[in-house]
């Protein structure tokens, strides 16, 4: 079997192993064109989210039996069309055990958000110009402040935890969550816009 690795070679040594005992493997990060030109000769893909396995692509795949995505969403990859051509397609939707156990995300959006409040990437671009001026980048402090969090799922509920931590509200809009911790308000989204000094979007754009 022959695998084709669009992700690239930063792999566990243990991942690495597991791949290598299914087949030969081919670590490439391609462009969209080059996917196009090469696809054809493979059984199986493991994909990210950077390239669309879409229509033009899987007509080029004859051999291509298996797409496993590394990601919960694949709105870049044509399932119908897959599906019509007999190849099975894997991702990360539904296993929540392990996603839980997957904090990057949400530790990136309380990142953006300390540092867009303390307004720290103006203030390091003011520095590297040889400028001090404190009192024009000095923020505001996030405990008593109100996080609104729109989509509480797992990264939604994982950003509302952080915010916890920092002492702030937590409220929240979605329509399909109905347990919650009870120190969560559920509001509408034109409630939570209006009450939130910080907004944190965790749905699918």
């Amino acid at each position: 079997m022959r695998i084709l690795n669009t992700i690239g070679g930063a792999f566990a040594p243990e991942g690495k192993q597991i791949l290598a005992e299914l087949g030969e493997v081919d670590y490439k990060v391609l462009s969209q064109a080059e996917l196009v030109k090469i696809i054809g000769g493979y059984d199986a893909a493991l994909i990210g989210l950077g390239l669309r396995f879409d229509r033009e692509v899987l007509e080029k795949a004859g051999d291509l039996k298996v797409i496993a995505a590394a990601t919960t969403g694949l709105d870049h990859v044509d399932i119908g069309f897959a599906a019509e051509r007999g190849i099975e397609v894997l991702s990360l939707r539904g296993e929540d055990e392990f996603l839980n156990t997957i904090s990057g995300t949400a530790e990136l959006a309380l990142g953006l958000m300390i540092s867009l409040v303390r307004r720290i990437p103006f203030a390091f671009d003011s520095v590297k110009r040889y400028e001090w001026n404190r009192e024009a980048f000095q923020g505001i402090t996030l405990r008593g402040r109100t996080l609104g969090i729109v989509g509480l799922g797992r990264l939604g509920s994982m950003m509302a935890r952080y915010g916890e931590a920092l002492g702030m509200k937590i409220i929240f809009s979605d329509p399909h969550k109905d347990n919650y911790p009870p120190q969560y308000k559920k509001v509408s989204f034109a409630e939570l816009l209006k009450e939130s000094d910080v907004v944190s979007v965790h749905v699918h754009l």
